[in-house]
Formats: C-alpha cells, sequence, structure tokens
C-alpha cells in the first residue's frame, strides 16, 4: 500500500479509536483529525457497516460503464476468437466487420482486453537471446594459444535458403584458419567444425 493510503488509514483507526472512547463529541474529533464533520460523519458510518473492511478506500469508477461494449457483442468476439485461436484482435475485428458491418465494433485494443480479460490470450514466451560478448579478447604471445571464432552475418544464397559463414582466426598472427558455410547457426554443426580444425593438421609455427 502507497504511503499516503497507509497514512490516511492511520488517521481513520485513530479517530474511530476516539470516537469509540466516548471521550471526545464530533466537534472535537473534527478539530483534532483537521478533517469536516461530514467525513467524520462518513467514517463512522463506514465503520458500523463493515468492521473489517469499512475504512478502506472504495473505488470511484462507476458501477456500469456507458461506453462498456455490449455484451453479445463480447460473446461475438470470444465465439470467433474460438473459432480462430491464433488470430489477433486486428484480424478478428476485420472478420467480424466483414461478416456483420451493421455491428458497432470496438476498437482493437478494447478487443484485446476482453480477451485478456477471458482469458483467450496466448502469451508468447520471450526469447532469450545470448548478450554479446564485451570482455576484451585473451592475450596471445604465440600462434595457436588463443583461436577466435564468429558467425560474420548471414545472407540468403540464390536458391533462397541462408548461410551462415563461420570463421576460424588465430589470435597471435590474425591468420584465416578456416571459413564454413553453415545452414544454421546451431551448436553441433560449429562443434563438428571445430573438431575437424583441431584434427586437420592446421596448427600454425613459428614460421607462418
Amino acid at each position: 500500500m502507497p504511503w499516503k493510503e497507509t497514512h490516511v488509514m492511520d488517521q481513520k483507526i485513530k479517530m474511530i479509536g476516539n470516537w469509540l472512547s466516548g471521550e471526545y463529541s464530533i466537534t472535537e474529533l473534527s478539530r483534532i483529525h483537521e478533517v469536516s464533520r461530514k467525513t467524520l460523519y462518513k467514517w463512522i458510518e463506514r465503520y458500523e457497516e463493515d468492521r473489517d473492511g469499512g475504512l478502506q478506500e472504495r473505488s470511484r469508477r462507476p458501477l456500469r460503464m456507458p461506453r462498456a461494449t455490449p455484451a453479445e457483442l463480447v460473446a461475438e468476439i470470444l465465439v470467433s476468437k474460438s473459432q480462430h485461436e491464433h488470430w489477433g484482435p486486428r484480424k478478428l475485428l476485420a472478420w467480424l466487420r466483414s461478416h456483420q458491418p451493421e455491428e458497432s465494433w470496438p476498437a482493437a485494443s478494447t478487443t484485446s482486453l476482453i480477451l485478456k480479460r477471458h482469458g483467450m490470450v496466448h502469451v508468447r514466451h520471450k526469447r532469450h537471446h545470448t548478450p554479446p560478448y564485451s570482455q576484451p579478447f585473451l592475450k596471445s604471445n604465440q600462434p595457436n594459444e588463443v583461436w577466435c571464432a564468429d558467425f560474420k552475418g548471414q545472407f540468403r544464397l540464390g536458391v533462397g535458403g541462408l548461410c551462415y559463414p563461420l570463421t576460424l582466426t588465430d589470435s597471435y598472427s590474425r591468420y584465416l584458419l578456416g571459413c564454413w558455410g553453415l545452414e544454421h547457426p546451431a551448436y553441433l554443426p560449429t562443434r563438428s567444425y571445430f573438431l575437424r580444425a583441431c584434427f586437420s593438421g592446421i596448427w600454425l609455427t613459428e614460421r607462418y
């Protein structure tokens, strides 16, 4: 609970306690707690009606929303969503408006809230992206002490697929040890090329 609401609640509790003690009149309580007599009567009435939650702040929202979406339209939206589970609110509204143009359908934002309120929104799981490596490269004093590997950015092939160029470089000499085109930047194929580089005899010597 925010500090302001907590402070107001404490004031209400102290006021009710003083009122229950019978030692103060309404006028005296009004002066002590610096509130109007009308406010004091309101708090006392709420406390007598509900001693557990009567002093809690009540919502000022109207009991009925004059611009609320009619129940029959909400039902149509929910039924249509159940028939087209993977449609978003915009596509769903476009379909409803084309089939029932005479109705005053709500905005896409309102439709989204209706679907969320009835648990009909599929939550998309956030994809975890590996953060870029921000540490400096390890210092190397001789060839083959440190190798650097990197994907240099994908590009589309003439046949339609993507190519992910994997490069392997010696950190000391900056010599390109290998470059391979992979279909996907996945662990297993990448590991296989690393092993191939280790056992293919491309190790550098001092006379590179």
